[in-house]
């Protein structure tokens, strides 16, 4: 199931790649603030309907029919907003552009509130094949229409245009493979609430960590630099971003029927741990060592300003794909107000930091002062999670000791190998396959030096051997 999610996300960055050598960095710094606007204004009604009809044991239709109608009232709030807020927007970024992309950004949200709701038992029944139906139609249109309106306008219409199609497209599909068909009511308010107080909470949260730095970097005229530092980020955490998306909505609801057996949970979340750790880990280091080959190989010259930022940025998107692995299982375990407070918390803290980062040192300043505050939210997160699963510190220094220490090792071997070649595609051609062996090595003598412990490792070479026969 990882494999077909993973295709639907690969065609958004396959999207971005091509668009990247159509339009320039302020295209993409434009449609990033409008797009920033809807974010903010998402976690401001957040209603988390989602997550608290997966936790739900007897989702009735009545609980659907009230979610439905609060995701309409959200997004029409959200759309409201959006309008509202174009004009001081146009003023603060100093875009005159910005307030015609924002009105059809708000036609846009407002159309996704009536996307059907009966989507969620796709993923509360653990049915990832009709999910993925449901994911993979819209992100293809979406594609297929930014490319071709890329080819022909040249301008940043072509995101915008992409995004109108691929929400149309995600409401009629919803429509399409749910028989199950929403009407508006408020019958079921009050089984909803109490998770998505918490859940409104957590989305502010999470967006003044994640996002709110943007307000910042494109402040002032800066579309180009916002437009730069969005790329960098895109690429750069990519593995968190597009990693642990699909496998937290496949971590949540499984976590989620072991929250009355802390023991069988507590073995799941480090199992869970220890794999996306391998997978995170080496991706982050191979990121950061083949940076300033990546860019001009995938994105153009255009994009060279990208190139030390992700270095920082991959760092920055390793802690935080670490850091959101803890989330499904202190939610299934019912602490959602421990991640709401301490993403606020966080993000606090991270918005006035940055801000004093960029006057002084500029956005690598706005980089190190994420991962600074990132590393001590993974500290105190992981502090969380013992105490709630009765888990020994030391185990969860285990489950991120092999991957870590194998790919720091596959980075300097990368670099090595790769000291010998100055065209850029050639770098790539070596560093990729040669990481991707000296990783696999590394992770194999870590397994055995350490006794050939039961786990994923064992598991993969059964695997293999099982093949091979």
């Amino acid at each position: 199931m990882l494999a077909l999610r993973w295709s639907a996300r690969l065609l958004g960055l396959f999207s971005v790649l091509v668009l990247a050598r159509l339009l320039a960095p302020t295209d993409f710094g434009l449609v990033a603030i409008a797009t920033l606007f809807v974010s903010l204004l998402d976690v401001l009604f957040a209603f988390g309907l989602e997550n608290a009809l997966v936790q739900q044991r007897d989702t009735t239709d009545e609980d659907l029919n009230t979610a439905w109608t609060l995701q309409v009232i959200q997004k029409s709030l959200i759309a409201l907003g959006v309008l509202a807020l174009s004009a001081p927007a146009e003023e603060y970024f100093n875009e005159p552009r910005l307030p015609e992309t924002m009105y059809v950004i708000a036609a846009i949200t407002f159309a996704q509130g009536f996307r059907n709701i009966g989507v969620v038992r796709f993923i509360k029944e653990l049915d990832f094949r009709a999910q993925f139906g449901f994911e993979i139609a819209p992100r293809i249109m979406q594609v297929i229409v930014a490319i071709a309106a890329g080819v022909a306008l040249r301008s940043y219409w072509a995101l915008i245009a992409g995004l109108i199609v691929g929400a149309l497209t995600s409401v009629v599909v919803s429509y399409a493979i749910v028989t199950y068909r929403p009407r508006f009511s408020l019958l079921g308010i009050k089984r909803l609430w109490s998770f998505s107080a918490w859940s409104m909470l957590l989305s502010l949260g999470n967006f003044l960590l994640y996002r709110a730095e943007e307000g910042i970097v494109g402040a002032n005229g800066r579309t180009h630099q916002l437009g730069v530092y969005n790329m960098a980020s895109e690429l750069a955490q990519l593995p968190s971003t597009e990693l642990m998306a699909p496998l937290n909505r496949v971590l949540f609801p499984a976590y989620a029927k072991l929250q009355q057996d802390i023991p069988r949970l507590r073995e799941a979340f480090l199992r869970g741990l220890h794999g996306i750790a391998l997978l995170l880990c080496p991706a982050a280091v191979g990121c950061a060592v083949l940076s300033f080959d990546l860019v001009p190989v995938l994105l153009g010259d255009q994009w060279l300003e990208s190139s030390p930022l992700m270095i920082g940025l991959a760092c920055y998107g390793l802690l935080r794909g670490l850091f959101i692995t803890n989330n499904p299982a202190l939610i299934a375990s019912g602490n959602i107000s421990f991640i709401a407070k301490l993403a606020g918390g966080l993000g606090l803290v991270t918005l006035p930091a940055a801000y004093v980062a960029l006057n002084h040192i500029g956005i690598a300043g706005v980089i190190g002062a994420k991962v600074l505050v990132m590393s001590l939210g993974l500290a105190v997160s992981y502090y969380k999670v013992c105490r709630i699963l009765n888990c020994r510190r030391r185990a969860i220094g285990v489950a991120l000791l092999s991957p870590m220490v194998a790919s720091v090792a596959m980075g300097g071997i990368v670099l090595f190998a790769t000291a010998q070649f100055t065209s850029h595609l050639a770098r790539l051609a070596v560093g990729i396959p040669t990481g991707v062996l000296a990783y696999a090595c590394f992770v194999l003598l870590l397994w055995l030096a350490a006794g050939k412990p039961q786990g994923i490792e064992s598991e993969l070479l059964a695997r293999v051997s099982i093949r091979a026969v």
